[in-house]
C-alpha cells in the first residue's frame, strides 16, 4: 500500500505564530496542507545536504476533506544540524521538495556581540507590524535607513530579536550613500515571517570595522551576452537585451516546470502607435536593444533595462525589474517619456504579458483587505480594466 500523495504548501512556526528565522534549541513546528490517503512522510535536509530527519511520519491536525488535511511535524535544530537554510521534503511518495523552507541563524553572544565574538558597537532598532491584515511568510522588509554614526558597508547585520536572544539573520545592502569609505545611507532588506497583527523587533547592526560575511538564499542570476536569467524556488525568468530586457520566457518551478509563455517575448509590451499620412507606425520597446544594469544580492535581484523604443531616440524608456528571494512575485516599474508629442495617437499599450493557451483555467485577485476572488477565465484575457479590477 502506497500512499498517492500532494503537498500544496509549506509553513513553520512557533508557539503558534509563523515563523521562519530560528535558533538552535528553539522549537518549529512545521505544518503541510497535504492531499494523501496514508500518512505523509517527512525528510528535513540542512545546509550541508545531510537528512537530519529522514522519511519520519507526520502528525494529522485536521479531519481530512476529499482525503486533504493539515499535517504537523515538530522539529528542534541545535549545534550539531548546524545554520543555514533547510530543505523540507514531503513524501513518500510524489515527493515534493521545499527548497530553503527554514532558516537556522547563529546566536549572538548579547546584543553587541555575534556568535564569533565580534563586537558591533553601533545598532538601531527596526519594528516590524503585520496591519491586521493576513499572516506572511517570507515578507518582504525592504526600507531606507540612515546611519548616525558613519560605517563600513561589510559590518551590517541583521538579528531577530527572540525575546531573550538575538539570532542573525540574512540580509542585503544596495544603492549605497558613501563617503569615502564611510557609509551614510542605504537600502536594507531582509526577510520578516509574521502572523496576522504581530509584531517583531528586529536590530540593525554595525561598526566601522571590515567584517564581511555572506548570506545564501533561493535567488540566483546567470547570463549570456544577451539573456539573463534569474530564478527562486517558484519561476526562473529569461530577460532578454535585445527585445528591450523585456520578460523573454518564465518557467514555474514549483509544477510542471513548464514554460509559461505565450509569446516572444512574453512581457509584450509597452507599444503605442499613431497615424502618419494614410498609415501608421507602431514603436515597441520589444523592438529595440537595452543597455542592462544588475544589482545583484543575496536576497533581491534588481534589473533595470535603458534603451529607446524602436530605436528611436524621441521614446526613451526606463525599465526596473525587482525579484526577492521566497516570493512569487516580481515588481516592475517602467517609465516612458517622449518629447514627439505633435501626433494623431492611434492608442497606447503600457503593459501587459501575454501566458500560453489553454495553461490557465481561472484568474484570482487577492485585495487589500486579503481577500482573494477566484474567477474562471471565460475569454483569452482576463478582463482586467484601468482600475485595476474585474
Amino acid at each position: 500500500y502506497t500512499p498517492r500523495l500532494f503537498a500544496y504548501w509549506i509553513n513553520t512556526y512557533s508557539s503558534g505564530s509563523l515563523r521562519s528565522f530560528f535558533g538552535a534549541g528553539e522549537d518549529i513546528t512545521i505544518k503541510s496542507k497535504v492531499g494523501c490517503s496514508g500518512t505523509p512522510e517527512i525528510t528535513i535536509t540542512n545546509s550541508s545536504g545531510a537528512a537530519v530527519v529522514n522519511g519520519a511520519s507526520m502528525e494529522n491536525e485536521t479531519a481530512p476533506v476529499n482525503s486533504i488535511a493539515i499535517w504537523n511535524y515538530s522539529f528542534t535544530p541545535n549545534s550539531t544540524t548546524g545554520t543555514g537554510w533547510y530543505d523540507i521534503m514531503i513524501g513518500p511518495t510524489s515527493n515534493k521538495t521545499y527548497e530553503k523552507a527554514f532558516y537556522v541563524g547563529e546566536i549572538w553572544t548579547d546584543g553587541w556581540t555575534n556568535g564569533k565574538g565580534t563586537k558591533f558597537p553601533f545598532r538601531k532598532q527596526i519594528n516590524v507590524s503585520e496591519p491586521s491584515v493576513i499572516g506572511r511568510s517570507f515578507g518582504i522588509i525592504d526600507t531606507n535607513v540612515t546611519f548616525a554614526y558613519p560605517a563600513d558597508n561589510r559590518s551590517i547585520r541583521v538579528t531577530l530579536y527572540n525575546g531573550s536572544h538575538h539570532i542573525e539573520i540574512p540580509s542585503q545592502i544596495y544603492d549605497l550613500n558613501q563617503s569615502g569609505d564611510d557609509l551614510l545611507s542605504c537600502n536594507l532588506v531582509f526577510l520578516a515571517s509574521l502572523s496576522k497583527n504581530q509584531n517583531r523587533t528586529y536590530y540593525l547592526h554595525y561598526s566601522k570595522a571590515s567584517t564581511s560575511t555572506s548570506y545564501s538564499s533561493d535567488l540566483s542570476i546567470n547570463y549570456t551576452n544577451t539573456d539573463y536569467y534569474i530564478n527562486n524556488s517558484y519561476y526562473t525568468t529569461d530577460f532578454n537585451s535585445s527585445t528591450g530586457g523585456l520578460l523573454q520566457d518564465s518557467t514555474d518551478e514549483q509544477g510542471t516546470a513548464s514554460s509559461i509563455s505565450g509569446i516572444t517575448p512574453m512581457e509584450y509590451y509597452p507599444e503605442v502607435q499613431y497615424k502618419l499620412g494614410l498609415s501608421s507606425v507602431t514603436i515597441t520597446e520589444r523592438g529595440s536593444n537595452a543597455s542592462i544594469t544588475l544589482t545583484n544580492g543575496s536576497l533581491m535581484k534588481r534589473m533595470t533595462a535603458l534603451g529607446n523604443m524602436s530605436f528611436y531616440e524621441e521614446y526613451p524608456y526606463n525599465h526596473t525589474v525587482k525579484i526577492y528571494a521566497k516570493n512569487p512575485f516580481i515588481i516592475v516599474e517602467k517609465k516612458l517619456t517622449t518629447n514627439d508629442v505633435d501626433r494623431d495617437w492611434y492608442y497606447y499599450y503600457a503593459d501587459g504579458v501575454i501566458l500560453k493557451d489553454e495553461m490557465f483555467s481561472d484568474v484570482c485577485w487577492l485585495n487589500s483587505s486579503a481577500i482573494l476572488t477566484k474567477t474562471p477565465l471565460t475569454a483569452d484575457y482576463t478582463g482586467l480594466d484601468a482600475n485595476m479590477s474585474w
